[in-house]
Parts: C-alpha cells; sequence; structure tokens
C-alpha cells in the first residue's frame, strides 16, 4: 500500500525527458496497481523465456538480496526499497549470510 520510488539510468531518463517533457515535475509517471504490476512482470518474463512462477513480490526480493550480496550498503538497500526500519532490511541478509557458508564450505573442501 505505499508509493514506492523507481530509478531510472541515464538512458532512460533521457528517453523519458523526450518522449514526456515532463520530468522534474513531481507527478506520478506511473500509477499502476499490484494487479498490473503482476501481469506485465509475467508478461515480460514469458517473452524473455522464462517459465518460473515469479512474483514482483520475488523479483524485488530477488533484486535487494542481490545488491547487499554485491556489497551496496543495507542503509543504501534499505532507502531503496522504500523501507522505514532498517530492521526490515535486515530480514534479506540471512540469504547473504546462507550463500557466504556456502562459498566458505566449498573453499574448504
Amino acid at each position: 500500500g505505499k508509493d514506492r520510488p523507481s530509478f531510472f539510468n541515464g538512458k532512460a531518463t533521457k528517453a523519458l525527458k523526450d518522449y514526456f517533457g515532463i520530468m522534474g515535475k513531481s507527478e506520478k509517471l506511473f500509477d499502476i496497481n499490484r494487479g498490473e504490476v503482476s501481469a506485465r512482470v509475467k508478461y515480460w518474463f514469458l517473452k524473455a523465456g522464462i517459465t518460473s512462477n515469479y512474483t514482483p513480490h520475488g523479483f524485488r526480493h530477488y533484486c535487494l538480496t542481490y545488491l547487499l550480496e554485491e556489497g551496496v550498503s543495507l542503509r543504501a538497500v534499505a532507502d531503496i526499497a522504500g523501507h522505514t526500519s532498517i530492521k526490515t532490511t535486515q530480514g534479506y541478509t540471512h540469504l547473504s549470510v546462507d550463500r557466504l557458508k556456502k562459498e566458505y564450505d566449498k573453499a574448504c573442501i
């Protein structure tokens, strides 16, 4: 039920500026509901040949975990995720710790 920010790289920002001519205004560029997001994610995953049953929430979880595994700070990931409490973001760290343990075990065998 929260608004979530979306981040764009330079090329995407330029394309949006060129197309809409409104960037910089504090209007919502996209206002879609959970069902629409699910349908779009499923469509693009299938179009890319990904047949696993991913959900937008699962995809978000994967992306946030990936950022942590790549060394992005917990505070930065919390800000990206829109979490008001760092404790919410800490829930994503267990996957990183599990992965580290597996990597450690592989290296020690």
